[in-house]
């Protein structure tokens, strides 16, 4: 959607919903920045935990499960193993 400004300059407005990963603009307009300054990756691939064959992020028949640690009581501890397999 375009309109003019008040001096005659054409203006771009882009509904927010529009914008997603998949186009580019967010990665370009929110980049991940880390704890140091510096800009990271926002995507980070997984790994097939049976065959060790990445995972690709359009894979849609791969599961991830979080699978939390207990102690000897049974009692969740608050840490977790995550295993991910692709089908």
């Amino acid at each position: 959607v375009s309109t003019q400004s008040t001096w005659g300059i054409p203006l771009l407005f882009i509904p927010f919903s529009n914008l997603s990963a998949s186009c580019g603009f967010l990665p370009f307009l929110f980049p991940m920045i880390n704890d140091e300054g510096l800009h990271v990756d926002t995507y980070i691939p997984r790994k097939c935990s049976g065959t060790n064959q990445l995972i690709k992020a359009k894979d849609f028949a791969s599961v991830q499960f979080n699978i939390g640690m207990v102690d000897e009581k049974g009692v969740f501890i608050g840490e977790w193993k995550t295993v991910a397999f692709s089908g």
